[in-house]
């Protein structure tokens, strides 16, 4: 029951022969809508369903752990069946997926909740949120259902929907305000705290949901909110851009057809969101990472097993070292300089002011010293990438136009030959290369399917042979330099992402995985989808190249 008297009900109509079913859920629904848990008596008079066919009803949500009684206080009250059915709902959302190191971000920046608002008919309700304080409290947040015209998560969606669709939208300045700010700024009335959002748009342009974080009542200018919401409408972008990042869930084996090599380590290094392009410093000793949706630099010491974890202000696909020891970056706009000191990037070079909405995915070094690095569209869209051929002074040419998910880059020993490995087209395509950075020769290498798994990240060995992480069949395989499959080790995460040599003897394969695109039911079937891995291989790698080094 409601304070105000019983709660009125949308009539839906019954399908013919079920009507005990409809009862089971008008049951249940009444005992999880309500403000307050019902007792019998309170069931039995908002329903008007008969005692002894409520009991029956209500032992039988029982047996289902879909309801629970408490017999100290005789009130009924939602079972964990209940709670293991919306897990599982949040598990299979892309949304969620996608928002998720968003939320993160928000909550270590503003030190506020942050909550992930979808529409529900003429309302809002929170989706996922993270909360800073939660770990401190012993109170359960319990987040409301807002009105869509009348608070900011729905005023904002609607801001962003078409002009047609945009019922009880409120004034056409508000939304012109909105569109023009790409935030609102709401107060609540009731609470007095202050609230923040901005719409999440999927590739069409629709807004699929919105970020929001909640500002306890506090005397504060106008100023700081509007910053907020630059931070927020910031965060926004990029999980509409994570969204298209390859968010949907792909194929993944279900079972692992091997157990796992004996040769293969988890490392204690947490958990990635989705970690890429790995590179061992042999100067330094170390390994370094990307978590691209964190996003984040990592990094790992094999002799002191010490981990690290840098926030970075951009998504950052591409990572490769500078004669001068100093780490590139390549991103959303550009390549950056790493200034390991203040924590800071430093743009060096932007080769496509003219596409904002595309993002540099991967960084590979030749032996001349010249950097490859690949472009690709924010929302995956096919052929809207170039893999660039960059020389130490930054001079630059397309060296391939028009690709479409570039992955990695890496060449034979003998260096006249260069493999790519490209998302779009599930294979790995090797080229001859002549002239130093000319692609001739064309052929397909390794070629992915849902039987195999889809190459993602490689890279060569001293021998010529490619090694190759293939998503979605557990594994980390090995390619003669003729492309016969030569060995396969089975893995403990069914989506490994990338992989490099490193050691002080190159003979350990450092291999990168993610968590956050796996399918229902996968995070405990595979726990450490996520974690870096190590296998212990009878190959040994190739040193890497440092940019620029041809000119030291």
């Amino acid at each position: 029951m409601t304070k105000d008297g019983p709660r009125s009900r949308t009539r839906v109509p019954e399908v013919r022969g079920a009507q005990t079913l409809h009862r089971g859920l008008d049951v249940l629904f009444a005992v999880a809508l309500e403000v307050e848990k019902p007792r019998f008596g309170e069931l039995q008079e908002r329903l008007g369903i008969p005692k002894a066919s409520l009991h029956r009803l209500l032992a039988a949500l029982q047996s289902r752990q879909l309801v629970r009684y408490d017999p100290q206080v005789r009130r009924y009250s939602i079972g964990s069946r209940v709670l293991d059915l919306t897990r599982s709902a949040q598990d299979c959302s892309d949304l969620i997926k996608a928002t998720r190191p968003e939320l993160s971000r928000l909550t270590r920046r503003l030190r506020v909740p942050a909550c992930l608002y979808v529409r529900d008919s003429d309302a809002v309700f929170v989706l996922d949120f993270e909360d800073p304080d939660a770990s401190q409290s012993s109170v359960v947040t319990v987040w409301p259902r807002l009105s869509m015209k009348d608070s900011a998560p729905g005023h904002v969606i609607l801001a962003a929907l078409p002009p047609g669709r945009r019922s009880g939208a409120g004034g056409h300045s508000d939304i012109a305000l909105a569109k023009a700010l790409g935030y609102t700024i709401r107060a609540d009335d009731v609470t007095g705290s202050t609230r923040v959002a901005s719409a999440i748009l999927d590739t069409t342009g629709h807004p699929s949901g919105a970020l929001c974080c909640e500002f306890p009542p506090a005397s504060r200018e106008s100023g700081y909110y509007h910053e907020c919401g630059r931070v927020i409408a910031e965060a926004a972008r990029r999980a509409s851009s994570n969204a298209s990042l390859g968010m949907s869930t792909p194929y993944v084996a279900p079972v692992q057809d091997a157990p796992t090599d004996e040769r293969v380590e988890v490392l204690d290094t947490g958990r990635d969101y989705m970690g890429e392009n790995p590179l061992w410093d042999e100067e330094r000793g170390r390994l370094h990472w990307l978590d691209i949706l964190a996003p984040a630099l990592r990094s790992y010491d094999p002799e002191t097993a010490r981990s690290g974890r840098v926030m970075l202000p951009e998504i950052m696909g591409g990572l490769a070292l500078e004669r001068n020891g100093a780490l590139v970056l390549a991103g959303r706009k550009g390549l950056y300089r790493w200034n390991a000191g203040p924590g800071t990037t430093s743009l060096m070079l932007d080769p496509e002011p003219e596409k904002p909405d595309n993002r540099f995915n991967t960084a590979s070094v030749d032996r001349n010293g010249c950097l490859w690095a690949g472009t690709q569209a924010l929302d995956n869209a096919p052929g809207q990438g170039n893999l660039y051929c960059i020389d130490h002074d930054l001079t630059f040419r397309i060296a391939l136009p028009g690709i479409g998910l570039p992955k990695n880059v890496a060449w034979s020993p003998d260096g006249e030959t260069l493999y790519i490995s490209d998302g779009f087209d599930q294979c790995v395509w090797a080229f001859d290369l002549t002239d130093g950075s000319m692609l001739r020769n064309k052929r397909r290498f390794i070629a992915g399917n849902s039987e195999v798994g889809v190459p993602n990240g490689i890279t060569v060995d001293a021998e010529g042979c490619v090694w190759a992480t293939m998503v979605g069949n557990w594994s980390v395989q090995r390619f003669a330099p003729d492309g016969v499959l030569e060995e396969r080790i089975s893995l403990p995460v069914p989506m490994p992402m990338n992989l490099t040599f490193g050691g002080a003897d190159l003979k350990t394969l450092y291999v990168t995985s993610t968590y956050l695109r796996l399918p229902p039911g996968f995070s405990s079937r595979a726990p450490h989808s996520g974690k870096l891995l190590t296998v212990t291989t009878d190959a040994r790698g190739q040193p890497k190249t440092r940019f620029g080094l041809a000119t030291a």
